[in-house]
């Protein structure tokens, strides 16, 4: 356990910070053990000194917790640590408010104050919104505001990307809000890029999206350089929910796309049109004017080009339906059909608008698609754009989407592995 204290240690504090306190159980551990333990956590110890409760010196720095058997509560201290650490010796055979202690008990403690330092709290203050929802006592996402007006988003990132990595772990999605420095593309460049991860280009996407600062993305940043006149918000949702009321309601289906897959159908011109959702011309879509380069690119995405007068037919797949997130661990809806089979021309009589099929080429149940899509409609949290936010999305773990808007709006978006 020391060694894993060590090298886990700010996802420990994380975890304490934000749960008041943890059980480490499962490790065989002796009083000695016990010293390793407390001593990888590097707190400069308090002795226990003026309180009233008898305890007994054991070894290192530790002495019992208290060694009358006789419930005792004290509310008032000389001195109060900040932390303090237990360690069961011998079980106890009490059992309610009034049952006898028939086997002997010890409990041994380290009281220990955390030196000052800067931490989570020092940077960031958690934030309640009206659209958060919570999941078993988990808040979805998570919203970060800065604790002081000095904070600068960037700076906070280096320092305590080990805990925000922990809380997007946790909580899937965080939403950075009010931190003034951030207001233009290249403070978003900067936040991201104090993240450190490797960035993912978007190839072979039809959203028409247009790049202002330099397999799929795990993590997705997005940035509010201006808000929408009306409209414009941005629906999130955690995939695992969607996957598991699908396999509820249809686990026939949800077997079948698990072992096809789907295969999408778009069709593109050779210039974007940006009055569409999905006009993305393959020129930029490949990042190229060359159709064999395009071909190449194509190919590596697990996509075939069929060349047409007006464009290009893209068939795309089989894709997988269904990830297995192996980190948290749980299966999760990872696919676009219910925004293929709606999307915008999606007219499943027009053989060129854009579609969705399993992986064999046979048709998806209509009401099996409109269910889902009521499913993600009744699941989904919408976050209301201010200027300057920035919502960083585990993408494996959250689904998304965008609501119509009136312009003006410009939201930003970098992928990353």
């Amino acid at each position: 356990m020391p060694a894993a204290v060590k090298k886990e240690k700010s996802l420990l504090e994380s975890l304490l910070q934000r749960h008041g306190a943890i059980l480490l159980r499962g490790f065989d551990s002796t009083a000695a053990d016990f010293n390793d333990v407390v001593e990888a956590f590097g707190y400069e110890e308090l002795p226990y000194v003026g309180g009233p409760t008898p305890r007994t010196k054991v070894v290192g720095h530790f002495i019992t917790a208290n060694d009358s058997p006789k419930v005792y509560v004290a509310v008032a201290a000389a001195v109060v640590p900040s932390e303090i650490v237990f360690l069961l010796r011998r079980r106890s055979g009490f059992r309610g408010r009034n049952g006898n202690t028939s086997k002997p008990y010890s409990c041994e403690y380290s009281g220990a104050k955390l030196k000052e330092k800067k931490n989570m709290a020092a940077k960031f203050t958690t934030v309640e919104t009206p659209f958060q929802r919570k999941y078993g006592g988990i808040t979805f996402p998570a919203v970060l505001s800065p604790a002081m007006r000095t904070c600068t988003l960037p700076a906070a990132v280096k320092e305590q990307k080990s805990l925000l990595e922990s809380l997007l772990q946790r909580q899937c999605a965080i939403l950075f809000r009010g931190f003034d420095a951030t207001a233009t593309a290249a403070d978003f460049n900067d936040v991201v890029e104090a993240f450190g991860y490797e960035e993912l280009p978007y190839v072979g996407g039809p959203s028409t999206r247009t790049k202002v600062v330099s397999s799929y993305p795990r993590k997705l940043f997005f940035f509010c350089e201006e808000e929408a006149a009306f409209g414009g918000e941005t629906p999130i949702l955690l995939s695992h929910i969607v996957y598991e009321k699908m396999k509820e309601k249809y686990p026939d289906f949800v077997e079948k796309l698990e072992k096809l897959g789907l295969i999408y159908t778009i069709f593109a011109d050779e210039e974007d049109d940006n009055s569409s959702a999905l006009g993305r011309g393959w020129k930029s879509m490949f990042h190229t004017e060359d159709k064999i380069v395009a071909q190449q690119r194509a190919a590596k995405l697990n996509t075939k080009l069929e060349w047409t007068e007006k464009g290009v037919k893209m068939i795309m797949g089989p894709a997988p339906g269904i990830k297995w997130d192996e980190t948290r661990p749980r299966k999760t809806w990872f696919n676009s059909m219910a925004a293929a089979y709606t999307a915008e021309g999606g007219d499943r009589n027009d053989s060129e608008k854009m579609g969705v099929s399993f992986g064999d080429g046979s048709p998806l149940p209509e009401n099996v698609i409109h269910d889902c899509l009521k499913i993600m409609e009744e699941e989904s949290i919408y976050v209301t754009w201010q200027k300057g936010d920035i919502l960083l999305v585990d993408n494996l773990a959250v689904l998304h989407s965008r609501k119509p808007f009136t312009p003006p709006r410009r939201i930003l978006a970098s992928l990353y592995k």
